[in-house]
């Protein structure tokens, strides 16, 4: 909050006549956090917030600055953690974000964080081009640790010193409040509010509270707090006596049944603290903070409301984290037995791809498996072309950006077919992602590609769906779209569960809830499911339902590339097959190949898909020893990796995944390591269409970017 001279118009409210007993009153505060510890002056906390981790962990951030205030050199924002909200003392954490003077940003003030959809958004006052022209920006984090400023910035421009933002949700839309004058320039300090659909878009302003003192700078209405109890709205806003005077510390409660209007009449409590946050712990209990400049750090007091409301019916629920205990040492032996799964199925599969369309393999022609035959593996495209995305997160990290990650498949030698082959096209050809999948650029959107390369997204992001789908967004994006990128995600999706579940109906059950339910990808695996539960025990009749709709039916093929006759390379009737191995094969490796191959097909890659998430179930120890005869010594094509360094390389990606979605790694008493994961609710994906699709986002590659392409574009084989 900023504090200054500011004329005081009315100095009285009545404190109890009118309004009977505070409704709010809090305790005693006790210290949790000093921002001097380490440091050789004194310093403060003041405008700041809490959030709770997915797993578990507590953090608090703030403005930070050494003693005395000097609000415009506030150029940090402190960090601190805890494994519970009142332990004492919190640890301190490197600085949370530091001012850009490139992104236009004077100083940072006022924090705010919220947790939506697996990610947290952090908004913050920046300063602006004047104090009537203030901005209020936007960074965005998966872990509460690393930030990343939005590119839409800014969020909000107000004035005067537009400031402290809270966002609350309310139904389908979430409200920004925060504190401003009347005027741009000056006028009644207020608390205005805007609204958006998306956390990035926000309307205009309406002024919810308007206080009597006029002026600049800081005001009574700093540090809007909106928390709903039962049919009733209190604004928390100081600093403010509890006459209405000025009190540094000091907050005013006021009661409304209209979120967006509050009067000085509206007075329900008073609160002895400065830039207070309520807060709820795990067990339910109230809490109110208090901080601020020359306070010495961070306070916290229990709330109390004595308004007879229900305390579950509220807008700021219990906190709640859960998570998920995954020891490296077995993640590593169910990751090791994905990829010897997808290798075992590629090459036993191999000697009958797209011989048997729209037809059943005969069980005469399965061919005999030999042990050395896994190591045909090493010259395969289902291995080495998703280990080129899988280099490319190891050479530039998780945050490698899908134009690079363009960059790196184009410049790929291998021989490709189909979706990946045109998406390497339009690549060369300058045509960036994600436009270098996009149904007007390719025939090839709803093939089958992603779907047998994004085993690895889910090898090495176990337990974490969200995770897996972000890096479908990055690699899949390049060469499939609508139902082509729905397989891939799928897939990934039951490796990331195989870690925890060996079920493979829950397994396809639990992937299924991430694809939205209007696409025919989703129609695919909801018929499979249940043409299965019709008929547990006879494969060869669901596969005679598949066939006939999602074979010879014209309206379930017009967005792959074989829009009709035997040969089908689209995503959906392949996933289907996937499936159908996965659950008719009752967990035998042997019948869930055999089956997924008979089908028919892509009988190469669908085994490779089925049995890389049936082995993942399963863990190389159990992996039966006929499948595990492995060169150690020969190298997967075109890629750095043989078989002991890609076990490797994905444990170093899986911690760095882990880390990024709010989990980290626990030694336990005998050394040993565990990934603790968090678990976050289901959110399927946007739908979209390759036959009615978006529109292009004009990706193209810039001349700089086109001179680290180095292979040109051929004629492109549509």
């Amino acid at each position: 909050m900023r504090r200054s001279t500011w004329k005081i118009v009315m100095v009285t409210l009545l404190c109890v006549c009118g309004w009977g007993r505070a409704e709010v009153t809090a305790d005693n505060f006790l210290k949790i956090y000093d921002p001097s510890v380490g440091e050789k002056e004194q310093w403060y906390i003041n405008d700041h917030c809490f959030i709770r981790g997915a797993d578990g962990t507590w953090h608090l951030f703030g403005i930070t600055h050494e003693e005395p205030m000097n609000p415009m050199q506030e150029k940090n924002f402190a960090h601190a953690a805890a494994a519970k909200l009142t332990q004492s003392p919190w640890d301190k954490q490197p600085y949370a974000l530091t001012f850009d003077p490139n992104a236009g940003e004077r100083h940072l003030w006022a924090p705010h964080v919220i947790s939506h959809d697996g990610t947290y958004y952090m908004f913050y006052c920046s300063g602006g081009k004047s104090n009537s022209q203030y901005e209020i920006h936007l960074a965005t984090s998966k872990d509460l640790r690393h930030w990343q400023r939005h590119p839409a910035n800014p969020m909000v421009i107000d004035g005067y010193d537009a400031r402290d933002p809270y966002i609350l949700k309310m139904g389908d839309e979430w409200v920004m409040y925060y504190t401003a004058t009347s005027e741009p320039k000056s006028g009644n300090h207020i608390v205005a509010c805007r609204k958006s659909k998306d956390l990035i878009h926000w309307g205009e302003r309406t002024v919810v509270f308007t206080d009597p003192t006029t002026g600049t700078y800081g005001g009574p209405t700093d540090s809007p707090q909106v928390i709903r109890r039962g049919e009733y709205y209190y604004l928390f806003i100081g600093p403010r006596a509890d006459d209405g005077t000025e009190e540094y510390r000091g907050t005013g409660v006021f009661k409304s049944k209209y979120p967006f209007k509050w009067e000085l009449k509206d007075k329900a409590g008073h609160i002895s603290a400065h830039a207070a946050e309520v807060i709820r712990d795990v067990d339910g209990q109230w809490y109110v903070s208090h901080c601020g400049w020359g306070q010495g750090g961070v306070y916290l007091a229990k709330l109390n409301w004595n308004d007879g409301v229900d305390d579950n019916d509220t807008s700021l629920p219990i906190p709640t984290a859960k998570f998920r205990r995954l020891s490296v040492q077995t993640y590593r032996d169910k990751m090791k037995a994905g990829w010897v799964g997808q290798m075992v199925g590629v090459t036993w599969g191999a000697p009958t791809e797209f011989k048997w369309m729209g037809k059943i393999i005969p069980e005469a022609n399965v061919p005999q498996w030999k042990p050395a035959t896994v190591n045909d593996a090493f010259g395969q495209d289902d291995l080495y072309v998703e280990m080129t995305f899988l280099r490319s997160l190891e050479v530039y990290g998780l945050d490698v950006s899908i134009r690079q990650a363009g960059i790196d498949f184009a410049n790929s030698e291998y021989q490709l077919w189909h979706a990946n082959d045109a998406a390497r096209e339009n690549l060369r050809r300058g045509i960036a992602p994600p436009d270098s999948s996009h149904p007007q650029f390719t025939a090839h959107a709803d093939d089958i590609d992603y779907q047998i390369e994004a085993d690895f997204a889910g090898m090495i992001a176990p337990g974490m769906p969200e995770t897996a789908i972000e890096l479908g967004e990055k690699f899949g994006r390049i060469m499939n779209y609508g139902d082509g990128l729905y397989g891939g995600i799928f897939v990934s999706m039951m490796y990331t569960q195989a870690f925890f579940e060996n079920d493979p109906e829950k397994i396809v059950e639990s992937a299924l809830e991430y694809i939205p339910k209007q696409s025919q990808y989703a129609e695919a695996i909801r018929d499979t499911l249940r043409w299965y539960r019709e008929n547990p025990d006879d494969w060869q009749k669901t596969w005679q339902l598949v066939n006939a709709k999602y074979q010879l039916k014209p309206e379930y093929r017009l967005a792959s590339c074989a829009k009709s006759g035997d040969f089908n390379i689209d995503a959906k009737i392949n996933g289907a097959y996937v499936v159908m191995g996965l659950l008719y094969g009752k967990k035998d490796p042997d019948q869930t190949m055999k089956i997924t191959m008979r089908c028919g097909q892509d009988s190469d890659c669908n085994p490779s898909s089925a049995a890389g998430v049936l082995f993942t179930t399963m863990g190389f120890s159990n992996v039966p020893e006929r499948f595990k005869a492995i060169d150690m010594k020969l190298r997967f094509s075109h890629t750095p990796y043989d078989f002991g360094n890609l076990i490797d390389v994905c444990e170093r990606m899986a911690r760095q995944t882990v880390s990024r979605a709010g989990g980290h790694v626990e030694k336990e008493a005998n050394g040993d390591e565990v990934f603790v994961i968090p678990v976050l609710e289901a959110k399927p994906m946007n739908f979209e269409s390759s036959l009615k699709p978006g529109l292009i986002a004009q990706s193209r590659y810039t001349k700089e970017e086109m001179t680290r392409i180095k292979i040109k574009a051929t004629k492109n084989k549509k």
